[in-house]
C-alpha cells in the first residue's frame, strides 16, 4: 500500500523524481500514479505521451514498485481530470493512507503552484524533487548514468517532423534548436524511457513504429510515434 505516490508519464523526468523519491523513503512507502485515456481502438494510452499503458506497466515492474492509475478521457476538460483524480487520491488516502504526492516538475512556477493548490484541496503533501535544478544539468544526468529514452511525442511548433522516434541522448541534446528546454519542460516534446539503470532491474525492449499527425484543443500540432513490446509487431 504506496503512501508515497510519483506522478508518472514513463518519462525521463519522472523516473527521476522516482529515483529522488526512493531515496528519501522506505522503498514500501512508494509507488506510481499514472493518468491513462482509452484511444480509439480500446487501447490504453498514458495522457499527452500516448503510450500504451502496457509499456508503463513492464516500467513499474523494472522499477518494482506498484501502480495506481487515474482513468480520464482523452483531452477531457480541466473540470473532469480535477473530478477525478480528486477523488482517487481521497480514495487511496482512506485505503492506503497516502500522505504525499510527489511531481518531476522543474521550474515552470504555474504549473507548480497550480499542482500544489490541487494538493491542498486534497489535504497532502507535495514534493518536487527537481524543482530549481537546471534543466541542462538534468539532462546531462540522466544521459551520465546510461538512461536510455526515445522521444514518444514532439511539437511541431517548436521541433522538426521526424523528432518523435528519435533516441534521447547527448547526439538530440546537441541538435536541439534555440530556446526548446533541454527536458522539454515547456511541453516540446515528451519521452518514454526504456533503461535507468540506477533504478530499473532490466531495460524495457521496445519497437517504434509509425509517425502520426495530431492536434490538440487549442489547435497547436504534434506528432507521436507508435511504440509496442518488443515482441508486439507495430501495425
Amino acid at each position: 500500500m504506496p503512501r508515497v505516490l510519483v506522478s508518472f508519464s514513463g518519462g525521463k523526468d519522472s523516473v527521476l523524481a522516482v529515483q529522488r523519491a526512493m531515496q528519501r523513503y522506505e522503498r514500501n512507502e512508494v509507488g506510481l500514479h499514472v493518468l491513462v485515456h482509452p484511444d480509439a481502438d480500446g487501447t490504453e494510452r498514458i495522457r499527452f505521451h500516448r503510450v500504451p499503458l502496457e509499456l508503463v506497466m513492464q516500467q513499474a515492474e523494472s522499477l518494482g514498485l506498484p501502480l495506481r492509475l487515474t482513468r480520464v478521457e482523452d483531452q477531457s476538460s480541466n473540470e473532469a481530470f480535477e473530478q477525478a483524480i480528486l477523488a482517487d487520491w481521497a480514495k487511496w488516502k482512506k485505503q492506503d493512507h497516502l500522505h504525499t504526492l510527489v511531481f518531476g516538475d522543474v521550474h515552470l512556477e504555474d504549473v507548480i503552484d497550480y499542482k500544489s493548490t490541487l494538493c491542498e484541496r486534497a489535504g497532502l503533501n507535495i514534493a518536487f524533487p527537481l524543482s530549481g535544478v537546471r534543466p541542462l544539468d538534468l539532462a546531462d544526468e540522466f544521459v551520465h548514468v546510461g538512461g536510455l529514452a526515445v522521444v514518444c511525442l514532439s511539437e511541431r511548433s517548436q521541433l522538426p517532423k521526424g523528432t518523435a522516434g528519435r533516441t534521447y541522448d547527448a547526439e538530440f541534446l546537441s541538435t536541439l534548436p534555440d530556446g526548446v528546454d533541454p527536458v522539454g519542460e515547456g511541453g516540446e516534446f515528451h519521452t518514454f524511457v526504456t533503461h535507468f539503470p540506477p533504478q530499473f532491474s532490466h531495460p524495457v525492449l521496445v519497437k517504434v513504429g509509425r509517425l502520426h499527425d495530431d492536434h490538440w484543443q487549442n489547435g497547436q500540432a504534434y506528432e507521436w510515434v507508435e511504440l509496442a513490446t518488443a515482441r508486439q509487431a507495430v501495425s
